[in-house]
């Protein structure tokens, strides 16, 4: 086959990729577990200077699937990332917890020479974050965006294979009859194959829309 006909595969190929890559990323947004991506675009502004979250907090998964345990690199920065947090994801919930750790004291150290002697337990605050239940209300709000966002990415992918195929029918026309079978084939597994991604992204996101609910329905299932 000729380049040209090489070369727009190749970029159809990574175009459908591409969308995606960006559906995968839009539904990390729809925040139900806790995703490291969902704190990313939090600035957290320290001595004057907008910084990334993770340049300033060490972040780490909770004792389940649905918290964060966000820990400043310094205490005396924990109210300006609990602020940052708050501008950007105003939905979760924030507890300041403590963690015991082992601390030693060098000054201990210096005289005793044991870090043993030195050793001692203090408090460490860091903040928990809980996502946002999914309850009846968020239920809807939530399916309904996934929908969307679905649709959206099936559109342009579908937008994108038909200004493709218009290029592979016109520039086929000079290749052989066995190649033309061969490229048409190639062009419709490659969208097989991206709708198949598509709608495996979508069912993904929502089994984990619907295990956050059901796991709502069990905690309040005796409530008036």
């Amino acid at each position: 086959m000729r380049r040209v006909i090489i070369t727009e595969f190749s970029n159809l190929s990574e175009k459908l990729s591409n969308q995606c890559i960006i559906f995968s990323y839009r539904l990390q947004n729809l925040c139900i577990k806790a995703e490291p991506a969902s704190l990313l675009s939090i600035q957290v502004n320290i001595d004057g200077q907008n910084k990334n979250i993770e340049e300033c907090a060490a972040i780490g998964k909770g004792d389940d699937k649905y918290t964060f345990k966000i820990i400043p690199l310094f205490e005396e920065d924990l109210p300006q990332v609990a602020l940052a947090i708050k501008r950007a994801h105003p939905e979760f919930k924030q507890d300041i917890e403590e963690l015991q750790i082992d601390d030693v004291d060098m000054a201990s150290v210096m005289i005793s020479e044991s870090t043993e002697d030195a050793r001692k337990v203090r408090n460490l605050p860091y903040i928990l974050l809980t996502m946002p239940e999914v309850n009846d209300t968020r239920y809807d709000v939530l399916t309904e965006g996934l929908k969307l966002c679905y649709d959206e990415c099936k559109a342009k992918i579908d937008a994108i294979y038909n200004a493709s195929k218009l290029k592979f029918d016109k520039e086929k026309l000079l290749e052989t009859k066995d190649d033309q079978d061969k490229l048409d084939g190639l062009v419709e597994k490659i969208k097989t194959k991206t709708d198949e991604q598509c709608e495996q992204i979508y069912n993904n996101k929502l089994q984990e829309i619907e295990a956050a609910f059901s796991k709502w329905q069990e905690e309040h299932l005796f409530d008036s």
